[in-house]
């Protein structure tokens, strides 16, 4: 009841937590509200609505909710304005999300991606945070990919990801990221555009200083390097070997 009362005084911003304890099936009104621009919904259910319009709604934040593929890609479909997505974890099975949206500039995707396919077509995207398998349609204007994990299985599946990613500006790999890749020494990698190099190395020093001599090397245009969180003795062969 208080949800449609706060729709209905055209609340701008709106952050709902359910406990999860029991099933929650939002109501219609939320979905053609003309009054949010901010729209955080945490343990909650999407399903299938008649009809989905938000037209003033810019970011959109959905944490640990539930629903069909078609109930995810119609909400996003139905924000043509939104510009910035995050999405945290998907608990449902079976699900194939169809991120498709020209307007959003930024997404944040977390996810272990187990039973679901994601693919992103979002040609003015700018920013990726991720740590979950996905497909890159169309992401012709991304220049910013922050990698926090890769958890594909095959390096089939890694090395296509990678050159999805080869002309984007800016890439930063955390220490999850960069520890698999550490250890998947028969990757395939391909001359890239990448300008600006952001590594947070695990501490294996050989197979370390190895993988950033290599990330640089496939860097044609890198003109920053950044490493964090590097042992001493590491950084100093590195410094070495560069110069």
């Amino acid at each position: 009841m208080w949800l449609r009362v706060a729709i209905d005084g055209h609340v701008k911003d709106l952050n709902f937590y359910f406990d999860g304890r029991d099933e929650l099936v939002l109501p219609h009104c939320i979905f053609m509200s003309q009054s949010l621009i901010t729209l955080t919904l945490h343990w909650c259910t999407l399903q299938h609505q008649p009809h989905v319009h938000m037209g003033t709604l810019r970011e959109l934040s959905l944490v640990n909710v539930q629903g069909s593929g078609e109930a995810f890609n119609q909400l996003i479909l139905g924000c043509p304005y939104l510009q910035e997505l995050n999405i945290n974890v998907l608990y449902e099975p079976d699900v194939d999300v169809n991120i498709t949206s020209p307007s959003v500039r930024k997404l944040s995707l977390y996810t272990d991606s187990q039973g679901y396919s994601i693919a992103l077509s979002c040609p003015n995207l700018k920013i990726l945070d991720i740590d979950a398998m996905v497909e890159l349609i169309d992401v012709s204007s991304l220049q910013v990919v922050n990698i926090k994990d890769l958890i594909y299985d095959d390096l089939p599946e890694v090395e296509a990801f990678l050159r999805q990613i080869q002309n984007v500006e800016v890439v930063t790999l955390s220490a999850h990221a960069f520890e698999k890749l550490c250890w998947r020494r028969k990757i395939k990698y391909q001359l890239t555009s990448w300008k600006r190099l952001v590594l947070w190395p695990s501490w294996n020093e050989y197979n370390c200083v190895q993988l950033i001599l290599l990330l640089v090397g496939i860097s044609a245009k890198l003109e920053e390097l950044t490493i964090y969180n590097g042992p001493h003795l590491m950084v100093e062969q590195l410094v070495m070997l560069l110069i």
